[in-house]
C-alpha cells in the first residue's frame, strides 16, 4: 500500500515522464541485484581468480611480523568498560602484495569497473577497505548492481562478454586508481600506494602506465602525483566514455605495511620544502567539521594553551604543508578523523587519539605497525539518546591532563 501511494503522488506531482523514469529504474536495480546475487561466483573475478587469468603476474616481496586481523582486535586502546561500541573495520590481512596484468579489458560505468573482453569482472579493482572477505564482497556487489542498473545496455554485454561498447577510447597500458568513495584517508591508504606496484611493474618492463583518477578530484590527489613526479599528462580523470585498455595492471589491494609506508615517505619527502621548522605538538582541530567535535572545546583550548600544543585545522594547508607539519613534529593529538593519517609521515611519533562511545580502527593498528607510541582517551557522547560513531563528544580535562603528562609533554614555563 505504501509502495502504491508513492507511486500515485509521483504520477500526480511530478508526471508521467518521471513515474516512467523511476519504475525502469527500480526494475532495473531490481533485476541487477538478483542477477549479481545469483550469478556473483561465476562473474566476479578474485584474486586467487586473477592470479591464474593473468597475463603477467609478480610478486612485490613477502609480509611478515605484522599483526594478524585476530592480534589487530587485541590492539583495541581502551578497556571495555570506557566505551559502548567497537567498529574494528578496516583492519588489515597483510596478504603478499602481487601486480598483475590483463590483456585487452574495458573500463566502464560509473564506479570505473574493469571488463576483461571474454567477460567477467576484476574484483581487485574495487574500493574497499577492510579485511572482511563478506563486506569486500557487499562491496562488489554494490557497485557492480549500481553500474547495471544505470546503464544495462553498456555493462551487461561486457559482464557476459557479448559485445564491445559501440563508443570508447583506447589506451596501452593503463591503472585504475579511482574510488566514488574517496576521503583524505582512503586516497592515501587505498590508492596512492598502489603506485609502488605500478612502478614496479614499469621498471620491470620498461612500460609506461597511464593513470586514471577520480573525476573532479579534490586538491590533495593532483598534489600527491605531483610530489611523485607524475606530470598531468600521465593521469586523466574518469568520465562517461568507457576505455579499452591494451593491458590493464592490476596491484593487489594495498595496505598500510612499514615497507610500503617507508616507500612512500622516501619518494615525497625529499620533494617537501622542509627547514624543520613548525610546532612540536599538533592538535588536529575537527571544531569546523560536521561531525566528531569536541562539545566542551573551549575547557580543552585552555589545556593545550597550558603544554604549548598549537591548534591545526589541516585543511587550510596544502599537502606538502601538512605533511611537514606532521613530519617534523613530536606528537599529534585528534578526534578521530581522515587527518589521524597523516602519522605515516613520521617516523617517530606520539598519537592521541579521541572518541566518543565508539571505538574505531585503524589508527590504533596503523600506529602500532609504524611502531608510533599511542594513547587513546574516550568520552562521553552528547546531543543523541542512540551511540553513534559521529556524534560530538566531552573529553574529560583531567584524562587528558593524565596522559599528557604520561607521554612526557610538559608545560610551559
Amino acid at each position: 500500500m505504501h509502495l502504491i501511494k508513492k507511486a500515485l503522488r509521483i504520477l500526480l506531482l511530478e508526471g508521467p515522464v518521471e513515474f516512467f523514469r523511476r519504475a525502469c529504474s527500480s526494475f532495473n536495480y531490481r533485476l541487477a541485484r538478483r542477477v549479481v546475487n545469483t550469478s556473483y561466483d561465476s562473474i566476479v573475478i578474485d584474486s586467487e581468480d586473477l592470479e591464474r587469468l593473468a597475463t603477467n603476474y609478480y610478486e612485490l616481496g613477502h609480509t611478515k611480523d605484522l599483526p594478524t586481523p585476530k592480534e589487530q582486535r587485541n590492539l583495541v586502546p581502551v578497556h571495555e568498560s570506557e566505551y559502548s561500541e567497537l567498529h574494528l573495520e578496516p583492519t588489515f590481512r597483510f596478504r603478499n602484495p602481487f601486480i598483475a596484468t590483463i590483456s585487452d579489458a574495458f573500463i566502464a560505468g560509473e564506479n570505473s569497473l574493469v571488463y576483461p573482453e571474454e567477460g567477467g569482472m576484476v574484483g581487485d579493482t574495487i574500493d574497499f577497505d577492510v579485511h572482511n572477505e563478506v563486506f569486500t564482497i557487499d562491496r562488489i556487489k554494490h557497485c557492480l548492481t549500481e553500474d547495471i542498473a544505470q546503464n544495462p545496455r553498456l555493462i551487461y554485454p561486457l559482464l557476459y562478454g557479448f559485445l564491445r561498447p559501440k563508443q570508447y577510447s583506447q589506451r596501452s597500458h593503463v591503472a585504475v586508481l579511482h574510488g566514488k568513495s574517496h576521503t583524505y584517508f582512503q586516497w592515501n591508504i587505498y590508492q596512492l600506494l598502489k603506485i609502488r606496484a605500478i612502478e614496479h611493474y614499469e621498471n620491470i618492463t620498461g612500460n609506461s602506465v597511464h593513470l586514471v583518477i577520480p573525476p573532479d578530484p579534490p586538491s590533495y590527489i593532483t598534489e600527491s602525483l605531483e610530489l611523485l613526479g607524475y606530470e598531468s599528462s600521465e593521469y586523466s580523470e574518469w568520465g562517461e566514455t568507457p576505455i579499452r585498455v591494451n593491458e590493464l595492471i592490476v596491484p593487489s589491494f594495498p595496505e598500510p605495511t612499514p615497507e610500503a609506508i617507508r616507500w612512500l615517505r622516501e619518494r615525497i619527502l625529499p620533494q617537501i620544502n622542509d627547514d624543520g621548522a613548525g610546532p612540536q605538538w599538533i592538535y588536529i582541530s575537527r571544531q569546523k567539521a560536521d561531525k566528531r567535535r569536541i562539545e566542551n572545546f573551549d575547557e580543552i583550548r585552555q589545556v593545550l594553551d597550558i603544554y604549548g600544543i598549537e591548534i591545526i585545522e589541516l585543511e587550510r594547508y596544502p599537502l606538502s604543508k601538512q605533511i611537514s607539519l606532521i613530519h617534523n613534529a613530536d606528537g599529534v593529538i585528534g578526534p578521530h578523523g581522515a587527518g589521524l593519517v597523516n602519522m605515516i609521515w613520521a617516523t617517530e611519533l606520539t598519537v592521541i587519539e579521541l572518541f566518543g562511545e565508539v571505538i574505531d580502527a585503524p589508527f590504533f593498528i596503523i600506529a602500532d605497525v609504524l611502531r608510533h607510541e599511542y594513547k587513546a582517551i574516550s568520552g562521553e557522547q552528547v546531543n543523541s539518546n542512540e551511540i553513534n560513531r559521529d556524534a560530538d563528544f566531552r573529553i574529560d580535562v583531567d584524562r587528558l591532563t593524565e596522559v599528557l603528562n604520561k607521554v612526557g609533554v610538559r608545560p610551559r614555563e
